[in-house]
């Protein structure tokens, strides 16, 4: 490992994080940096690729969930006439906090992202609360039913 790449220490071991290798097309050199790491193990940070003279030519906002190959966050969110540059912190919701780079003007902006469900993590969430619905009008249903009765009953629900 160069000192242009960045690591994560996951199951005692220190593991590269790989860069995709459509990053370095055209490129001499891809340096990344990582800058924070979370409870769940996403790791943000940033990517610059530099040119044989060693001109900085770009440079992107970095995220790796859980060890996986670095992502770059441009390709996760969508930003029109922003380029975001460089990921500085992240907290153990997801949130990260990037620098992102006016596509017209050039001037830099704080971005601050929140990670949302995927569809399938709603249908669950949805069929959760719908279950607890049914329970408690099933419970009030027999709790009705109890009131008229002769005799005492115990409702648990």
């Amino acid at each position: 490992m160069d000192d242009g790449s960045a690591a994560v220490w996951q199951d005692g071991q220190l593991h590269e994080l790989a860069v995709p290798p459509h990053w370095a097309e055209g490129q001499v050199e891809t340096r990344v940096r990582s800058a924070a790491i979370n409870e769940a193990g996403t790791v943000v940070g940033y990517a610059e690729a530099y040119s044989a003279e060693h001109q900085r030519l770009n440079s992107r906002a970095i995220v790796s969930l859980d060890g996986a190959p670095l992502q770059d966050l441009n390709e996760l969110v969508n930003l029109p006439g922003k380029t975001l540059i460089r990921a500085d912190a992240l907290n153990d919701a997801g949130q990260i906090v990037a620098v992102g780079q006016d596509a017209v003007d050039g001037t830099y902006g704080l971005f601050l992202m929140t990670p949302v469900p995927e569809p399938a993590t709603w249908s669950f969430v949805l069929t959760g609360l719908l279950g607890l619905s049914l329970r408690s009008r099933l419970c009030r249903a027999i709790a009705i039913e109890a009131e008229g009765a002769d005799e005492r009953a115990v409702v648990s629900c």
